[in-house]
């Protein structure tokens, strides 16, 4: 059975680093690519978040920001996250499942990593 691109056999992503092109090509033309196709946005913006929230979490700079604004750019990178998401929502009623799913985790591990950053900030795993 064929397994979806750069998914290895234990279901996770094999090469983290060959997405990062995918990112940031979508993160340079967002309003085109969130015009265009919504969901490959919420994606980006997931992964965006999520490095963020990773970097914060383990002291290191974003970019050319400190940890501390890796952080405050992952608030802001949610907070575009959830204005598409209440846009497309109505437009992708019932269509896509499989994307929709993948949307779904992502957002909650984006969420598990807030929390641990905000409410639990001494029980973080590294």
């Amino acid at each position: 059975e064929a397994r979806p691109f750069l998914i290895g056999e234990d279901g996770t992503f094999e090469d983290h680093q060959a997405l990062l092109p995918f990112q940031n090509k979508i993160m340079a033309s967002y309003e085109e690519v969130a015009s265009k196709c919504p969901a490959a946005w919420l994606v980006a913006l997931l992964l965006k978040i999520r490095s963020n929230l990773r970097h914060n979490i383990q002291g290191m700079p974003c970019a050319r920001v400190h940890s501390a604004g890796c952080l405050r750019d992952a608030r802001g990178y949610w907070q575009m996250y959830a204005e598409t998401r209440l846009a497309s929502a109505a437009k992708s009623a019932g269509k896509h499942e499989e994307v929709r799913e993948t949307i779904k985790k992502g957002e909650e591990r984006v969420l598990d990593e807030f929390r641990q950053i905000f409410v639990h900030p001494h029980a973080l795993d590294l």
